[in-house]
């Protein structure tokens, strides 16, 4: 009889024990759950939650089948995360009990354009009055290989990833 109980006892035990443990194991999954739904409202989702060598490897497959001239702005390596994240666009959306993530990746083509800050020069009209003319746009992307142009405000930099040399924008 008392074994029966110590066994019984022991049972008992071992099933809390595993209990405790998927218990354990569920909050941990909630919690991730939690903090990449957070996350990725805010465009980034934590390194630890997400599969990164498979998402390295894919790049990797991409960049072999893009075309000639098309590159990723950034090298696709493992080392490099913190560069690729930043070029990086993310969008998380919930379907029939489901999370879809979507990583949006830029590619580029060279021609690479020089930046150039407008500076108004001031042009003499006649005796001491001088004018000079106003831009509308303060900055000019000119073309390194065409010697083509396009006008730029400054909210239109402001959206482009910024590298310490370059800006990619899109």
């Amino acid at each position: 009889m008392q074994l029966d109980k110590y066994t019984q006892r022991e049972d008992l035990d071992e099933h809390l024990q595993i209990l405790t443990a998927i218990m354990t194991d569920l909050t941990v999954d909630v919690g991730k759950t939690l903090d990449y739904l957070a996350y990725s409202k805010e465009g980034l989702i934590h390194t630890r939650l997400l599969p990164l060598e498979p998402i390295i490897i894919e790049l990797r497959e991409a960049a072999s089948q893009l075309t000639k001239g098309l590159h990723f702005p950034f090298q696709v390596k493992m080392e490099n995360w913190n560069t690729i994240q930043k070029y990086m666009s993310i969008n998380a959306v919930y379907f029939n009990f489901h999370i879809f993530t979507t990583l949006k990746f830029p590619v580029i083509a060279y021609p690479t354009y020089k930046i150039i800050r407008t500076t108004p020069l001031l042009h003499y009209s006649h005796s001491n009055v001088f004018t000079f003319v106003k831009t509308d746009y303060p900055l000019i992307a000119l073309d390194k290989e065409n010697n083509h142009y396009t006008m730029l405000s400054e909210n239109d930099l402001n959206k482009c990833v910024r590298d310490p040399t370059t800006y990619t924008c899109g």
